[in-house]
């Protein structure tokens, strides 16, 4: 219930952020994230994907995720922002997770900061630290990331690295046994904190002087406190964006 009503509050935020700021709201469009999943038995999955990035004064909406800039100069730039976290499942997603119980997704909220390193060619260093406050797990994620960006003409590539450290409450949850979801091939499994390394690869070209094609890859190297887990069967995960959004 506390989870459902802080999804709602974020979409009456995001619809009055959208009402507010017609004027001002740069892109708009839709397209579809295809991402692998971590669980043995499930496979690929293609999820409808809203692609928005507009701005308020300091305030701004980009994909799923809402913020306000609480400070910005030339080169730092510091944020406090929220967005949800898909990472539940259901036991009936897979033959391997039957007599789990499901896990829920969640919602974070943190503060965020980007600073362009000094001598570095435009390389800028991102850094977050969120929180769950949907009380699903009450763990937290520090992300620590380096990327440039080349523009020329119409197109525009963002490479990106960096690390993503999980707490053990959060890796437990999503990724734990618990000794009432034992099965004869699932012993109980209690993991601790997980630091993954991830690399992503940003490409938008302009098709039209309003239109803008966005592509994105990732991939994200799991720890070993997931990758050990009964329940998990990858080393790895792959997710690819690709949409069209209308510039205004």
């Amino acid at each position: 219930m506390r989870l459902n009503t802080l999804f709602v509050i974020w979409g009456v935020l995001f619809f009055a952020t959208v009402a507010m700021a017609e004027e001002s709201m740069k892109l708009i469009g839709g397209g579809a994230v295809i991402s692998s999943s971590p669980y043995r038995g499930i496979g690929a999955k293609i999820t409808p994907l809203p692609l928005i990035r507009y701005d308020y004064k300091d305030f701004y909406i980009k994909g799923v995720e809402a913020g306000y800039r609480f400070f910005k100069t030339e080169d730092v730039t510091l944020s406090i922002l929220g967005s949800p976290r898909f990472m539940g499942y259901h036991s009936s997603d897979s033959d391997a997770l039957q007599g789990m119980e499901n896990r829920n997704n969640s919602f974070d909220a943190g503060v965020s900061g980007d600073y362009k390193l000094p001598k570095c060619g435009g390389i800028a260093m991102g850094a977050s630290i969120l929180t769950d406050v949907a009380g699903v797990h009450d763990g937290q994620v520090m992300t620590l990331s380096l990327s440039k960006k080349f523009s020329i003409k119409h197109f525009k590539l963002t490479p990106s690295l960096g690390a993503r450290l999980q707490t053990s409450s959060l890796v437990d949850y999503y990724y734990g046994v618990r000794a009432s979801e034992v099965a004869a091939d699932r012993p109980e499994y209690k993991p601790g904190t997980a630091v993954n390394y991830f690399g992503d690869m940003m490409f938008n070209f302009g098709i039209h002087p309003k239109w803008i094609v966005i592509t994105k890859v990732g991939v994200e190297f799991l720890d070993h406190e997931i990758t050990r887990s009964p329940i998990v069967n990858k080393d790895y995960l792959v997710t690819g964006i690709i949409g069209v959004t209308r510039r205004f």
